[in-house]
Parts: C-alpha cells; sequence; structure tokens
C-alpha cells in the first residue's frame, strides 16, 4: 500500500515538474521570438531589409504561422522587389483579424508594383471603404489610386521616349541614386556610396559605402555634365547624408541625415547656398510635423 502511494507520488512530482520545465521551456521560446523579432525591426528601419531578412527567415523555420512573422517578411520582401515572396506571406498575415487591413493593403502594392494594377486598384478600394473619413491613411491610398489609374492610361497611350545615361561623369559602379535637378536643368544633385565618401566608413547593414550628396552641372559648350564633385563638408558627414531634393533656383538642398546620438532616427535637414557659394550648415527642420522620433526619408 505504502509503495504505491510512494510510486505515485514520485509520478506525480515528476510530471509537476516536466510541466513546469515545458512552461519555462515555451515562456524561454516566446522571449526568444521577441527578441528575435525586435533585433529584425531594428534592421528593418535602418532600410537593411536583407539583414532584417536573415533573421525572419531563420524565425520562420520554427515559427511559420506566426502571422506577425509573416507581416513583417511581406513588408521586407516588398522592399527588396520580390513581390511573389511579399505575397506569399502576407496570404497568411492577413488571417490575423488585428493586422487583416495592413496587410491586405499591403498586398495591394505588391500587385501594383507587379504590374496588376486592377487587381491592386481593386484592393485599395476596399482597404479606401473600411477607413473613416478623418483617417491619414485615406490621402495614401488615394495617391497609389491615383498612380495606378495614371499608370493604366499610360499603358494605354503609350509614347516613344528616349532613355540616355548620364555617363562616366555622373555615374560609377557604386549606389548612384536619388537625383534632383534644378529648375533650369542645368544643376543635378544625388546620392553616391563611395570609397572616397566622407570618412570612408562603411555601413555595417548594408556593406555599402555611407551616402554622400553630389553635384554636377551641365556644359551647354560639350553637351556634356560636369564631373560629378562630392558637395563636401558640412553637408557631407562620416554617416549617413542622402539627398532628397534641390530647390527649383539651385539654393537650397534638402537632406535626409541619419547619425546615432545626433537624429531622433532617420531626420530631414535643409542647407542654403551662400553667397560665397559654400553652403552652409546643415539644418534640422523645425516643428513637431516633420521630424520625429520615427523614420523620415524621401
Amino acid at each position: 500500500m505504502n509503495k504505491h502511494i510512494i510510486t505515485f507520488s514520485l509520478i506525480t512530482i515528476f510530471c509537476l515538474s516536466y510541466s513546469f520545465q515545458l512552461f519555462a521551456q515555451k515562456d524561454d521560446e516566446k522571449e526568444n521570438l521577441k527578441l528575435k523579432m525586435a533585433q529584425a525591426w531594428l534592421s528593418y528601419n535602418d532600410e537593411d531589409y536583407n539583414g532584417a531578412l536573415r533573421i525572419y527567415r531563420e524565425l520562420f523555420k520554427h515559427y511559420p504561422e506566426n502571422t506577425q512573422l509573416n507581416f513583417r517578411m511581406g513588408q521586407c520582401y516588398i522592399e527588396t522587389n520580390k513581390m511573389d515572396s511579399a505575397l506569399s506571406h502576407l496570404r497568411i498575415a492577413i488571417q490575423d483579424s488585428t493586422i487583416k487591413n495592413e496587410a491586405y493593403f499591403l498586398s495591394g502594392k505588391a500587385y501594383q508594383y507587379m504590374g496588376d494594377l486592377d487587381k491592386a486598384i481593386e484592393i485599395f478600394y476596399k482597404y479606401k471603404s473600411k477607413l473613416t473619413p478623418k483617417q491619414n491613411e485615406r490621402d495614401f491610398v488615394n495617391v497609389l489610386l491615383l498612380q495606378c489609374l495614371t499608370a493604366k492610361n499610360y499603358i494605354s497611350n503609350p509614347v516613344n521616349v528616349k532613355i540616355t545615361n548620364l555617363g562616366t561623369n555622373v555615374n560609377t559602379k557604386y549606389v548612384d541614386a536619388c537625383p534632383s535637378i534644378t529648375a533650369d536643368g542645368k544643376t543635378i544633385i544625388f546620392t553616391s556610396r563611395r570609397p572616397e565618401n566622407t570618412g570612408g566608413k562603411i555601413d555595417p547593414y548594408s556593406e555599402d559605402y555611407y551616402d554622400d550628396i553630389y553635384i554636377s552641372t551641365y556644359n551647354e559648350a560639350t553637351k556634356e555634365w560636369t564631373l560629378a564633385k562630392n558637395i563636401g563638408t558640412p553637408v557631407n558627414t562620416d554617416t549617413h547624408d542622402a539627398n532628397m531634393s534641390i530647390s527649383p533656383d539651385g539654393s537650397t538642398i534638402f537632406i535626409y541625415k541619419n547619425a546615432e546620438n545626433v537624429t531622433k532616427s532617420g531626420d530631414i535637414y535643409y542647407s542654403t547656398k551662400k553667397p560665397t557659394g559654400e553652403w552652409d550648415v546643415p539644418r534640422a527642420l523645425e516643428g513637431k510635423y516633420v521630424n520625429s522620433t520615427y523614420f523620415e526619408s524621401s
């Protein structure tokens, strides 16, 4: 009798101990998932989409049905122009009522980028119908709808255009992007990631050189753009300094800056040209309605 009681007690203790271990293990798994998701989100906010995807893909092996994970993967795949992959994950995310509308909206963007404009328009109209008249998202959806409708019009009425490479004075084997031109068409500024950039540092996330702003002017005599020059300090620093736009008269440039312990995240700055032709120290755009603790960029 006593032997049976002792045996039963030992079994009970073992089962309880095993249950506690399972709960503890599950708690550890949840914390690890949260930590990895947070790490990936930081990479995403730094525009290191491939870095974020490396973390997400590893998590996906263990949590293939996690809707939040699939939603984030869908976001990253859209940013890396892999729309089929984005849609496959967003279809899972749509099953979650808490993010259904956002996932549905992102799938519309994926269809838009794939050129399936009719499907994108259908999704955007449905998404818009669920928004209240005062929701800010309505304006953004209206822009996307206008893009799709305009694209359909252009496709239906094609015109012949000639695209000409600006040549080696402007373009290099490195990233040359985000061009902006003055109203007279004679000055262009753009972002480039070259070894000779200010500080010569490499972004640990993208493994490219940090952004710097370059400038080139059009030579009427030779009909060519002059050799692009680094716009220099104080505009360019040893961190992210990317072009957003130049004013029509060329007197002001707007800059995206992202520097640790300086900007809140990515912030918008501006610099004006002095009478000497030099650029002034960039200043952050003032007012609480532009720069925030979130990511502002072009």
